[in-house]
């Protein structure tokens, strides 16, 4: 996926921050609980079953929006000169072994929940070589991506390389992230994150790269589907096959784009104030993704977490609140936010 932005400023300035991506961050965290605790089930009523299938996109929305966050972190269209991209690079390198330590640790409380700041960190740390890259390799990166993404899951399985790194715990955690997770792996979140790099490096704030994204993501989405008509492959969201991830991350444009121009053209304060709470719970999306898994683990022994619509009710009450209390009176970064920008080197 390309995006060819126009450098025609919309209403953000560029020190600023980009809210439609706080927005999509919080909406990433409401499908995020739709996935883990709503009790949908196949005689569930067809909304429902629209609504957990739309949830699907979470992760691949998620490690999109991390993948536009490193561009912008490194200079966004104007990537930082060669002679301070070493700092952005270890900080960054930093950011991904936090990630990954922060995730291990989630792991080890047995949570219901799929941990996936592990996967997410490991992504990062690949992603660092490839930074400055132009926008055309990067596009090559994707692809090959995407293409392989599958294959890779499939032969790790089928080849008995998963089994036979299960004798050893760090062994099989480590075949997990690169190619044999059963929810998520890295070739399938490097597509992701690399889609989301060019986006950051196609100016994310212009008009251009807005409508593009907003116009481009359904146009993927039909052709990913057609596609997987003729190959015989699955095109939900939430499956292994390349056409799925083409239909994921269509469906992270779409709603980006239109977040960008929500924002940024059509009322952006009357949009960004009623949203406000979804933005602040955006904004510190690692805090209320860690809570949430030791939730989880702490509440499963006697809530049913993961079928629990008055379960999903309280933690998104709590999220969005708690964010938007949290940023208004205390600080303007959640704990776990402030912990990893400190401990990285970001000021």
């Amino acid at each position: 996926m390309t995006v060819v932005g126009s450098r025609s400023a919309i209403r953000q300035r560029r020190g600023r921050r980009v809210v439609a991506l706080d927005i999509a961050r919080g909406i990433a965290i409401l499908g995020m609980f739709f996935a883990h605790s709503s009790p949908v089930t196949a005689d569930s009523h067809v909304g429902l079953k629209a609504v957990a299938a739309a949830a699907q996109v979470t992760a691949p929305l998620f490690v999109t929006l991390a993948g536009i966050s490193v561009g912008l972190m490194s200079g966004g269209a104007s990537p930082h000169p060669r002679g301070s991209r070493r700092d952005t690079r270890l900080q960054l390198l930093r950011r991904g072994f936090l990630l990954i330590l922060l995730g291990l640790i989630l792991w080890q409380l047995d949570s219901p929940i799929a941990v996936v700041l592990d996967y997410i960190g490991v992504t990062v740390l690949v992603l660092v070589p490839m930074l400055f890259l132009p926008r055309s390799v990067l596009a090559v990166v994707a692809a090959v991506g995407v293409v392989v993404s599958p294959i890779i899951h499939q032969w790790s399985v089928s080849s008995g390389l998963a089994a036979q790194a299960s004798v050893n715990p760090a062994a099989a955690k480590v075949v997990s992230w690169l190619a044999a997770g059963p929810s998520y792996w890295l070739p399938m979140f490097l597509f992701f994150a690399v889609c989301g790099l060019i986006v950051a490096r196609s100016d994310v704030r212009s008009r251009g790269t807005a409508w593009c994204l907003a116009l481009g993501g359904p146009s993927l989405v039909i052709v990913a589907v057609l596609l997987g008509r003729l190959l015989g492959t699955s095109v939900y969201p939430g499956a292994t096959s390349t056409t799925a991830h083409l239909v994921a991350v269509g469906c992270a444009a779409l709603l980006i784009g239109a977040l960008l121009l929500l924002t940024s053209v059509t009322l952006p304060r009357l949009i960004s104030g009623a949203m406000a709470p979804l933005a602040a719970a955006g904004r510190m999306p690692v805090t209320i993704y860690s809570a949430q898994v030791i939730l989880f683990a702490v509440f499963e022994r006697w809530v049913p977490v993961t079928d629990s619509w008055s379960f999903m009710a309280a933690i998104t009450a709590a999220s969005l609140i708690g964010a938007w209390l949290w940023l208004r009176f205390v600080a303007q970064q959640g704990p776990l936010e402030r912990l990893i920008s400190f401990a990285s080197g970001r000021r």
